[in-house]
């Protein structure tokens, strides 16, 4: 998987510890590279502890940028994953001891009042989920829905 992801400010202020969760199989999806043909969606994220918008729709194969905002004064996330491993990651970030900060293909750390860009293609369609892992965050509906249509509807 080729990852990149681009900060529209300052790179230096993404820090992040490393917390790799099995439970989190992406072999459906995958990181896509930065194209001139990508679709953009703009995600807000904020204080309310909600993501704006809270569910949208991407076509299976289609390249996305996602454009993740943070209008909030507080650090928020975006993971991407089905939402089932996302529930079960929650419960384990809530077990961990070690930090919690992600520095995965399929997450984004945002600090107050900067963007990120995640580019991203799902392999395959379904009901994805967005989450935000920051403390106490998803507990209080820090989340979201992607429907991804197939590519051939029959």
């Amino acid at each position: 998987m080729n990852f990149q992801i681009q900060h529209l400010s300052t790179l230096s202020k993404y820090v992040g510890i490393s917390f790799v969760v099995a439970v989190l199989n992406l072999a459906f999806t995958h990181q896509a590279t930065a194209s001139t043909e990508a679709r953009t969606v703009a995600i807000d994220m904020n204080d309310k502890l909600r993501f704006n918008p809270a569910s949208w729709e991407a076509t299976e194969g289609e390249d996305l940028r996602l454009v993740v905002t943070n209008s909030g004064k507080v650090r928020h996330e975006l993971v991407i994953g089905k939402e089932k491993e996302l529930a079960e990651h929650a419960k384990q970030m809530l077990e961990a001891h070690s930090g919690h900060h992600h520095h995965m293909n399929n997450a984004v750390s945002v600090e107050p009042g900067q963007s990120a860009v995640l580019n991203w293609t799902f392999k395959s369609p379904g009901t994805w989920g967005m989450a935000c892992f920051e403390p106490g965050h998803f507990e209080a509906g820090m989340a979201g829905q992607i429907t991804v249509k197939p590519k051939h509807s029959h």
